[in-house]
């Protein structure tokens, strides 16, 4: 899936100009989302509790149709809106024994855009040094970048993706330090569905 994505800092939305295949690939998985919501039993969700969770998934089925359709210009897709669309592929998800490979395929690639998209709060603890990384892992460009983004981590909570919340618990965990243990806890809880969904994807 290729477009360009761009957040600035303070920005409560992200910036995302998608080339015409891209869009229309979510598009497309966004239709199929709201067709498979629209069939769901509504009284089954209030029987176990998840009183107006349906129609907020539909609300993300529809932020994905609107992703895919391209005006020439880039489309601001806000912070709620991205995190319905991230719930709504991560409901797909569930149904991934029952999709096509292709659509397992879109899938994953929409899921991991919006992981891009989808910002959260972390109090970030200053990250381990390199050097206790796997040697593989060192030379990974996505584990360099963490670096150079947290060179001066700040206290308090600080924003990141959930794509780079991902990251980042690949980097604590590797490092295997005792102190980071409440870092990978939080980083495990923020990253659950994200993984959870991707595990799926590729166990289908």
């Amino acid at each position: 899936m290729t477009g360009k994505i761009s957040r600035r800092v303070g920005d409560d939305y992200t910036s995302i100009d998608l080339d015409e295949l891209s869009a229309a690939k979510i598009n497309w998985l966004g239709q199929e989302a709201y067709s498979r919501l629209s069939k769901q039993d509504a009284n089954h969700w209030h029987k176990v509790g998840a009183i107006g969770v349906l129609p907020r998934l539909m609300e993300g089925a529809i932020v994905l149709q609107r992703l895919g359709e391209r005006s020439g210009r880039p489309l601001l897709l806000d912070d709620d809106g991205a995190h319905l669309a991230f719930m709504t592929c991560c409901f797909v998800s569930l149904k991934t024994k029952k999709l096509g490979g292709e659509m397992r395929s879109i899938l994953e690639q929409v899921i991991r855009l919006l992981a891009d998209c989808c910002h959260v709060d972390t109090s970030l603890i200053a990250l381990p040094p390199l050097r206790r990384l796997p040697k593989d892992l060192q030379q990974d460009r996505e584990i360099r970048r963490q670096y150079q983004l947290w060179k001066k981590p700040g206290c308090g909570p600080s924003e990141v993706s959930l794509a780079d919340a991902l990251i980042l618990l690949q980097i604590y965990q590797a490092a295997g330090r005792p102190e980071d243990l409440g870092m990978i806890h939080e980083l495990m809880k923020t990253t659950e569905g994200l993984r959870m969904a991707l595990h799926r994807i590729h166990s289908a």
